[in-house]
């Protein structure tokens, strides 16, 4: 018999059993630094968020998101990058408002989310690691100053590390989750800047390395698809996901393919990074055939798939394989109905009419709602025969994929002539004789068999876990390159001239800086990231783990990447930065850890300090010596300070346990101190006194103050309209402030005549958000406005010095004046071999003169620069 007592621990094992469990967060000492830390970062990137005004690069992200938020369409364009930094600003603007703070908000977020981010890697850092790394991209100058900046780059390191997060996670854990998580990323990464091309092939490569067995494994059918899990896996998702994303990689080879798949430079028959609509021609057989005809093939194409089906997976019964092939029927039909109403699009007109205010993405939706409804009954119909989703894709794909050829291609009516086509193209194709530029076909093929492929190897790996993935990818893909599918040209902008666009530009070599820039950069800001992470990167080499090799790859290859690419702007020190904080961090934890900070002695204490210490003593020195006081003074000062202290020092470390870790974290501590005051001095100072390394097309603050007094004195009263006339050559950034004068008609901006010239000017840059008039005219040539903006150099009629005041020149646009160039330096038109060596001639040269030494360690230590901002001015006329 059960005793009571037994009775009574049964019932309460099973109320034990069936209570739910509550995890409760475990917050400990970790947790409380990583949120002291992450408070101080809130602090430093949103205070004064508004104080810099508008970088010429941020006005035109917000000028096109606050427009979206007007309720004016946006269509994706390459030369802006992607769309999502557009989007999310104009979902703030229109929801919450278009102030300076609110515009940048967003990107400060995100620089606070990426200081966040070492805590989800601290099992492969070490927690003092993911503090330390925490810690310096906390207080990075760069980070710092480009998460309270409106370009992408910040976003662009958070995906970084999001991607990074899932990779390890999936190769340890192998759950679905993670995959989903990462395809997410993919997308909101292709979505934000071409840089993820970089960033995914590289991942993509650490990946293929850690789970080569696995995939060699497979590639000597050892054994099935289906067994790869881990980095094998997540290399498959990151490729099969991107692989369409690659295709504009084929213009490298166009040149011997006789086309022109990714042009150089815009024109009346193309733009740049698109397919060029020129010859040669293919014309295609389109023919509008009657609606029974289509049905019939449909039917045809159903009955052909279901035999397969019958004769593969037919059942025990002859009546299991009618149904088997009664199901496969049905769904076949439904997949090939799923893409007729994607393309044809019958159902948005109809229903729109019915609706009030119904815009084109209200039609769309509906049609792409009814298309997955009829895909949803295909897959429910064929599970319910107990298919599996790799059966199931494999029976529905040939259909869907023979259909989107049709569709796009021998119909008349094919979404192709919709809006799929750019601009330039669409105005000039001849779709409806069925006259195909060769130059745009092949990337259609191209894409759709990439898509093609990758599917089938998707599935053929992951199953119904691949789809979801690629679901997720595609959803969120396709809906930011369409905003939210009011422009479906976004399809074919998004993964052809994406990519496409910035391969041709790589030759441009916009900024034609020399292929030392980033080390000037790093130098002048990151000496904690960069001397800790170039060390760093040795010891994890030497470690052979695998997480410290894929960091101190992923370290190498930005460095080497940047480095030569052609383009190099000072944003891009985000993306270098990034890794190189990783690394310094977790050498740093690892002294960390090495140190006996419960029992630190004397001897510790005084190394902590006598690194700093000596350091700032040699840059004294060295200070002095390329000063009035000459080498020989210094040379005797280094010899009776300097040199008995390194003697000490190195004395102390060799006879205290753990004394070369002191020195370091003591030198580390120092870097830090000196990398957070350089951080607040770039910051927050806004009265462009610092002449910084990191400014390149910066809005000047005289345009700000011009802005506040027009305010209180022409826009203030509001007269008839304009009262203002502003020069189109000032558009950026001065068209973030007067928006809304400019939309009043308050404000007007005018082309103006150089000052050499009457003739007529036009704009031929990428931007086309400008509408600016053909004819030009003078300065004060009209009596209507009250103020006068004009950049410097602009013709002024006869009559201005008796009719009108003038004041300036102002400062509109401030760039570095780079005088770490090599004089007289040609990039663009010089072979790197050779500029390679003129640089190594140049800099040993200059490295025996005083001067130049005192020059650069005065520019990094106190901002002494002897020259000033390479500008451009703007004058203002007020009417007397």
């Amino acid at each position: 018999m059960t005793s009571g007592a037994q009775m009574i621990e049964r019932a309460r094992n099973l109320a034990g059993r069936m209570t739910p469990t509550i995890h409760r967060p475990n917050v400990g000492g970790l947790e409380w630094v990583f949120l002291a830390i992450i408070a101080v970062a809130v602090g430093m990137r949103l205070w004064e968020l508004n104080g810099r005004t508008m970088h010429y690069d941020e006005a035109i992200h917000l000028h096109f998101a606050w427009k979206l938020a007007q309720g004016v369409e946006f269509v994706h364009s390459p030369w802006m990058h992607g769309p999502l930094q557009i989007e999310l600003v104009a979902a703030l603007i229109k929801f919450v408002g278009d102030t300076d703070f609110l515009a940048r908000l967003p990107y400060a977020l995100f620089g606070v989310a990426l200081v966040a981010m070492p805590y989800f890697l601290r099992e492969q850092l070490g927690s003092k690691g993911a503090v330390c790394a925490a810690i310096i991209l906390a207080m990075s100058p760069t980070l710092l100053y480009f998460s309270r900046f409106g370009r992408n780059d910040i976003l662009m390191a958070v995906w970084a590390l999001l991607l990074l997060i899932g990779l390890w996670r999936y190769t340890a854990t192998s759950r679905s989750r993670y995959l989903y998580w990462s395809a997410l990323v993919v997308a909101l990464m292709l979505a934000s800047k071409e840089t993820a091309y970089f960033i995914i092939l590289f991942f993509g490569i650490a990946a293929l390395a850690l789970g080569f067995r696995q995939l060699w494994a497979l590639s000597m059918r050892r054994c099935s698809w289906s067994d790869i899990n881990g980095a094998g896996g997540f290399f498959i998702l990151l490729a099969t996901l991107t692989l369409p994303q690659a295709a504009a990689m084929l213009a490298v080879i166009q040149r011997p393919l006789g086309l022109t798949l990714v042009a150089k430079d815009s024109g009346a028959t193309g733009e740049t990074g698109a397919p060029v609509w020129t010859e040669p021609f293919v014309t295609l057989p389109v023919w509008e055939s009657p609606l029974w005809l289509g049905m019939l093939a449909a039917a045809a194409l159903a009955g052909v798939m279901a035999g397969l089906a019958w004769w593969k997976w037919r059942g025990p019964t002859p009546v299991s394989g009618l149904i088997l092939a009664g199901a496969v029927v049905v769904a076949t039909a439904a997949s090939i109905a799923a893409v007729a109403v994607a393309t044809v699009q019958p159902l948005g007109q109809p229903v729109a009419s019915l609706l009030p205010n119904a815009s084109a993405a209200n039609m769309v939706v509906v049609d792409s709602g009814a298309a997955a409804a009829l895909i949803l009954v295909a897959v429910v119909i064929l599970r319910l025969e107990q298919i599996s989703m790799r059966r199931i894709t494999l029976m529905l794909g040939p259909a869907v994929l023979l259909t989107l050829l049709w569709r796009f291609l021998l119909s008349s009516d094919v979404m192709l002539t919709g809006a799929a086509l750019p601009d330039s193209a669409a105005a000039t194709a001849d779709l409806e004789a069925g006259r195909i530029a060769v130059n745009y076909l092949v990337p259609v093929l191209v894409l759709l068999g990439l898509f093609a492929v990758s599917v089938a190897v998707g599935v053929s790996w992951g199953g119904g876990v691949w789809l979801i993935a690629a679901g997720i990818f595609y959803a969120v893909w396709t809906a930011l390159y369409t905003t939210l599918f009011t422009n479906t040209a976004g399809l074919f902008t998004g993964s052809w001239q994406s990519l496409g666009y910035w391969l041709a530009q790589q030759e441009e070599a916009r900024g034609n800086q020399p292929w030392y820039y980033y080390g000037v950069g790093l130098t002048v800001y990151e000496l904690l990231a960069l001397v800790f992470g170039l060390v760093a990167v040795v010891w994890l080499i030497r470690r052979r783990e695998p997480f410290g090799l894929v960091l101190a790859g992923w370290t190498i290859a930005t460095l080497a990447v940047y480095t030569t690419a052609g383009e190099k702007m000072p944003w891009l020190l985000v993306n270098i930065t990034v890794p190189l904080a990783l690394v310094a961090g977790m050498l740093l934890g690892h002294l960390a850890d090495g140190m006996p900070w419960q029992r630190l002695g004397r001897r510790h204490v005084w190394l902590l300090v006598s690194g700093p210490t000596w350091l700032i003593g040699a840059v004294w020195v060295g200070w002095l010596a390329v000063g009035e006081v000459g080498v020989n003074i210094a040379a005797w000062l280094a010899a009776l300070i300097l040199l008995p202290g390194a003697v000490l020092i190195c004395w102390l470390m060799r006879a205290q346990p753990n004394g070369g870790k002191a020195v370091a974290m003591g030198v580390a501590a120092l870097l830090l101190a000196f990398g957070t005051m350089t951080a607040m001095r770039a910051a927050y100072t806004y009265d462009d006194s610092n002449l910084e390394v990191l400014v390149y097309a910066q809005g000047s603050y005289e345009l700000t103050e011009t802005y506040r007094e027009l305010e209180s004195s022409a826009l203030a009263s509001q007269p008839t309209p304009p009262s203002v006339k502003v020069d189109y050559d000032m558009w950026y950034p001065f068209q973030w402030y007067v928006r809304a004068e400019t939309q009043n008609g308050i404000v007007q901006f005018d082309t103006f005549c150089p000052s050499d010239s009457d003739d007529d000017s036009e704009d031929d840059s990428e931007d086309d958000s400008k509408d600016e008039p053909k004819e030009c005219r003078q300065v004060g040539a009209d009596t209507v406005p009250q103020v006068y903006l004009a950049e410097s150099g602009h013709a002024v009629s006869g009559e201005v010095e008796e009719t009108w005041a003038k004041s300036g020149p102002m400062r509109n646009l401030l760039w570095y004046p780079e005088t770490y160039r090599r004089p007289d330096e040609s990039r663009t038109e010089t072979s790197f071999w050779r500029q390679l060596s003129a640089d190594v001639n140049f800099f040993t040269a200059t490295a025996t003169e005083p001067a130049k030494w005192r020059q650069a360690l005065g520019y990094i230590v106190a901002r002494h620069q002897g020259s000033d901002w390479y500008k451009a001015e703007y004058y203002r006329y007020d009417r007397k």
